[in-house]
C-alpha cells in the first residue's frame, strides 16, 4: 500500500481494491473506501506501482481517487463522497494522474489535461494532448510533458505561456522516472543520454534560460 498524508493526522493507503484511513497517532482504523467497476483497471497490477500512485491526491479535507471511471472527491475525515467530477476513458489506462494546486483539480490522461474547480466540481477548461506522459504544477501553472516536448499552461485560465522540445537543453531523452520536478520559480528537467542523467535548472517564465 502507498501511504498518504491525509486530514487531521491520518494516513490514507491504497491497494488495488480499497482506500483505507488510519490515524497517524495510533494506527487505529477510520474507515474504509471499496472501489467499483472500472477503477480496477486502473489500479490492477498491469499498471505499475508508480503510475498507480498517481490516481490518489490529498488536499485539504478532501482525498481524491477514482469510482468506478469517475474522478470524485472524499470526505477526509469520513471517506464519504463530497464531490464527483468527470470520467476517465478505459482506453487511457497508460497514463494518468490528478493534481491539486490553488483550488483547482487537475486531471491528465494521454489524450487531454483538465481543470476543475475543487469546490464546485466545474471545469474550468481543456485542452487537448498527445502522448501526455507527466504533469506537474508549481507558480500559478500548469507543466505539461507530451514525448520529448514539454508546455508551460496558465493554472487558472488553461492559456499555453510557452511551449519547447527538451532538445533545447540536451541531446538526450527526458527521464521517465523523475522528468520534471517544479521548485519556486525554476523547472527542474532531468535528462538521459545513456547512464547519464543531467539535471537542467529552468526558469519558468523564459525556456531559454537554463543552467546544466
Amino acid at each position: 500500500a502507498l501511504p498518504l498524508r491525509g486530514w487531521w493526522g491520518s494516513n490514507i493507503y491504497r491497494s488495488s481494491r480499497a482506500l483505507s484511513a488510519r490515524s497517524a497517532w495510533n494506527g487505529l482504523p477510520l474507515w474504509t473506501y471499496n472501489y467499483t467497476g472500472k477503477a480496477y483497471q486502473f489500479l490492477d497490477s498491469n499498471v505499475n506501482t508508480y503510475q498507480k500512485g498517481y490516481w490518489m491526491v490529498a488536499y485539504s479535507n478532501r482525498v481524491f481517487t477514482l469510482q468506478d471511471d469517475q474522478v470524485v472527491a472524499l470526505d477526509a475525515a469520513n471517506g464519504q463522497m463530497a464531490q464527483t467530477y468527470c470520467q476517465v476513458a478505459s482506453t487511457n489506462i497508460t497514463f494518468g494522474k490528478l493534481l491539486c494546486q490553488d483550488n483547482s483539480l487537475i486531471v491528465a490522461n494521454p489524450t487531454s489535461v483538465r481543470a476543475f474547480d475543487i469546490t464546485t466540481g466545474q471545469m474550468s477548461w481543456t485542452m487537448a494532448a498527445s502522448g501526455c506522459k507527466e504533469v506537474i504544477g508549481g507558480g500559478g501553472r500548469v507543466f505539461i510533458r507530451e514525448g520529448e516536448k514539454v508546455r508551460s499552461v496558465d493554472l487558472a485560465t488553461g492559456t499555453q505561456q510557452w511551449s519547447v522540445d527538451a532538445s533545447l537543453w540536451s541531446n538526450g531523452d527526458i527521464n521517465n522516472r523523475v522528468g520534471l520536478i517544479c521548485k519556486q520559480d525554476r523547472l527542474l528537467v532531468v535528462t538521459s543520454v545513456g547512464s547519464t542523467s543531467i539535471v537542467h535548472s529552468v526558469s519558468v517564465q523564459n525556456p531559454s534560460n537554463v543552467w546544466h
